[in-house]
């Protein structure tokens, strides 16, 4: 900026076209080193053409008006500085766009991606919670089944009568396991039958009645537990051959 209108001063002051030129700096200065840089080489520019009016006009500074033709010539010069410069600022724009562009793009995946680990953090989450819950139902129900066997262990002791031990054990078992009827079968001395001797529910009171037994070489399951003292489980009756 001074080498500009240092040229100013010596050729036609105010007038020269390098003075003009000197807004190339302001620009060059606001690029480079931000407004306040700009500001300052502004006010120096404004500060030198003032100087130079003013010493035009006192008589200390007697411009020597160029020829049209020079005049063109460094006009012309100016210009395309101020092309050049308008081409690389835009060049410059571009590319800051182009990388706020790819920019945005890679936060966008990144976005997708991050929702994507929530989403997998969120199911993890929640079947980890539905395995929780499952195993604090087993838990619970663990601690129900040895109250139950703890309940009938205190029945055990408790009670002498086996008539009325049997019945309390049956009621225990059905209340504590939720089951809609429970027996209690005993063999005989000679092994023939297995004697149905306690029993929860109106069908089993009616059975009891009864005095309802089974033949130990019988089929079914009763028989088939008592001859050979292994327990059978069976969820679907149809569909076991006893």
């Amino acid at each position: 900026c001074r080498g500009l209108t240092a040229i100013a001063w010596g050729a036609d002051g105010i007038h020269d076209v390098t003075f003009f030129a000197s807004l190339l700096a302001v620009l060059v200065a606001a690029l480079l080193i931000g407004w306040q840089g700009s500001a300052v080489v502004l006010a120096f520019t404004m500060a030198a053409g003032w100087t130079m009016a003013l010493a035009e006009s006192t008589g200390r500074l007697s411009p020597r008006l160029d020829t049209a033709t020079n005049f063109a010539r460094d006009y012309t010069a100016v210009l395309i500085m101020f092309g050049l410069l308008i081409f690389f600022l835009r060049r410059s724009l571009e590319s800051s766009t182009a990388e706020a562009q790819a920019s945005a793009a890679a936060a966008q995946a990144s976005n997708v991606e991050l929702e994507a680990l929530r989403d997998e953090l969120a199911l993890r989450v929640e079947l980890r919670t539905a395995e929780l819950e499952r195993s604090k139902a087993l838990a619970n129900r663990r601690v129900e089944q040895l109250k139950a066997v703890s309940d009938v262990a205190s029945a055990i002791a408790s009670v002498q009568d086996l008539d009325e031990l049997l019945g309390r054990v049956t009621q225990l078992i059905s209340a504590q396991f939720h089951y809609y009827h429970s027996g209690i079968f005993l063999v005989d001395g000679a092994r023939k039958y297995a004697e149905l001797r306690a029993a929860n529910s109106e069908g089993g009171l009616r059975m009891l009645g009864r005095q309802h037994r089974l033949r130990m070489d019988g089929a079914g399951i009763v028989p088939n537990v008592a001859s050979t003292g292994q327990p059978r489980l069976t969820l679907d009756v149809s569909e076991d051959a006893l």
